[in-house]
């Protein structure tokens, strides 16, 4: 103990030493800066850069909850360190616009649809910042893995699912591998929690990319960076302060501790699953890591040159940010962040559900959100120059809801009239201050998403628009509604710069109207995308 003490005391004097040199340089000519990020490296070390770590850390799980709010310093799931991947195969993202989030899996036949309902918090269900534990309370994760024993989707039809999802105009989707209670949809050799033990090592993972890369979708692949099931006779299922709950949410004095080699079994554990997906199905466009990643972002470029991968690996590193839920509903007081993401040269994507219940399936999941309100978040999205990837969960047994096929025929028919302003464009960012309606852009093609015709206040901001209002750009050579090609009068103040028109209530419809100003002169040159290049 005396050898100890006298070493942490030699050591605190050393950085002590090294901290007043370094204060000491601040005061020469030249030193200041380089003395700064000396001290800097002294007290918080190397790895407190931003460095990119092999070993992933002990994630924050509110931040993998989504229940932090996000700040102007961009932290988090908001927040991208290192260079984005500039192999010719991944530059399809900035203009991929709309993809289709598939939570699936045996959480998806529990009830609840939520794993998060087996972290318990304070002040019971009704205080959780998680809707779904509001609504079912707490359940151990003995539950869902006992439901996992059984789970078998006898109706998966992956190739039904792509087929409608690319006549809705879905370019991307991206589908759970393993979620945090780690249950491992393909047969992995490693683990005792996945199809391999359950499913007499079928292979449910081969199916879905068999059927993105037959329809032209590109392939993504969800990876809880935990894995609850692999810990869970160490973890702590209680969030509450000094309350400890096992596995089966019974309240223990103390749980068993990690063993020394913890860290090493987990770290090989999770590095054989990451790199069983990412060596053994062929050619992978995005990699969607969750609570961070068994790679570094080099390692998996090193893996799949041409892949697309988050921001949610160890210490924030991939190729685009990830805000989260109802990011877009909001976007009245989330335009400070959406703006700070632009100026940083950040690519983005919002990530949210469209069907009731959660993000896996529960019986409220049969209700998926009317078209009029995908098509006005994926609006509001590409009028930041974001993606919109829109959850809508699978049935256990491995069918989609019946409105998943109804509102794929509603996109299918508004991308027959409408696509070009969501994919043929490359400027925005002109909402809300010179326009009260979304805007895409391309050069001399103003694009205006007309909201749909019954407004519903919980799909954001505004409340309610009529007339539309185009401030500060020339005057246009014509107006028409994209959706039938009919000119619309429009009127145009020069003092301004402002025009003002009204798409008549019969032309209206219960998705965006898109209608497209065409102006005299190449006015969207200087609000083009400049992460998109």
């Amino acid at each position: 103990m005396k050898t100890k003490l006298c070493c942490a005391a030699r050591k605190r004097a050393r950085v002590f030493f090294q901290c007043h040199r370094a204060v000491e340089k601040m005061a020469r000519p030249g030193w200041r800066a380089p003395a700064i990020a000396y001290l800097v490296i002294i007290l918080i070390g190397p790895s407190g850069l931003g460095a990119e770590k092999g070993a992933a850390p002990t994630p924050n799980l509110d931040e993998v909850a989504n229940l932090t709010k996000p700040t102007l310093a961009l932290e988090g799931k908001y927040h991208v360190l290192g260079e984005r991947n500039r192999n010719l195969d991944a530059q399809w993202f900035s203009r991929a616009a709309f993809g289709l989030f598939m939570h699936w899996g045996p959480e998806s036949a529990q009830g609840s649809g939520e794993p998060w309902t087996c972290m318990v918090s304070e002040g019971g269900p009704e205080k959780s910042g998680i809707g779904p534990v509001r609504k079912y309370g707490f359940h151990p994760p003995s539950e869902f893995w006992e439901v996992a024993r059984k789970w078998n989707p006898n109706s998966y039809n992956p190739d039904k699912w792509m087929a409608a999802a690319k006549e809705a105009g879905f370019t991307y989707a991206v589908l759970t591998t393993k979620h945090h209670l780690g249950y491992a949809i393909w047969p992995s050799k490693v683990g005792d929690m996945g199809v391999r033990q359950f499913l007499g090592g079928r292979d449910l993972l081969k199916p879905y990319l068999d059927a993105c890369r037959s329809h032209g979708i590109k392939a993504g692949l969800y990876y809880s960076g935990m894995d609850w099931h692999f810990d869970h006779e160490f973890m702590n299922f209680s969030k509450i302060p000094g309350k400890k709950l096992n596995w089966r949410h019974e309240e223990v004095a103390d749980l068993p501790a990690r063993p020394k080699d913890y860290r090493a079994r987990f770290r090989a554990f999770d590095e054989t699953q990451g790199r069983e997906l990412l060596t053994q199905y062929g050619k992978i466009d995005l990699w969607w890591p969750d609570g961070s990643s068994p790679f570094t972002v080099a390692k998996i470029r090193e893996m799949q040159p041409g892949i697309v991968i988050n921001n949610r690996t160890s210490g924030w590193y991939g190729d685009y940010a990830t805000p989260e839920g109802a990011f877009l509903s909001r976007v009245d007081e989330n335009l400070p962040i959406i703006r700070e993401m632009l100026k940083r040269g950040y690519l983005w994507e919002c990530c949210n559900l469209y069907n009731g219940g959660s993000w896996h399936y529960n019986p409220e999941s049969e209700k998926v959100s009317e078209a009029g309100k995908l098509l006005w978040h994926l609006a509001i999205a590409r009028s930041f120059g974001g993606n919109l990837l829109a959850d809508i969960a699978p049935r256990p047994n491995g069918e989609m809801p019946d409105q998943f096929y109804e509102r794929c025929r509603e996109l299918a028919a508004w991308m027959a009239h409408s696509r070009e302003a969501i994919y043929d464009m490359d400027g925005g960012g002109v909402y809300p201050e010179q326009c009260n309606v979304p805007v895409t852009i391309a050069a001399n093609r103003w694009y205006l998403h007309s909201p749909p015709k019954h407004w519903q206040p919980h799909w954001g901001f505004p409340a309610r628009i009529d007339s539309l209002v185009l401030q500060k750009v020339p005057k246009p050579s014509r107006v028409t509604l994209l959706r039938t090609g009919t000119m619309l009068p429009f009127d145009y103040d020069l003092s301004t710069e402002t025009v003002r028109l009204t798409v008549p209530a019969e032309l209206r419809t219960e998705t965006t109207d898109v209608v497209l100003v065409e102006l005299t002169k190449q006015a969207g040159e200087r609000f083009q995308f400049r992460q998109w290049k």
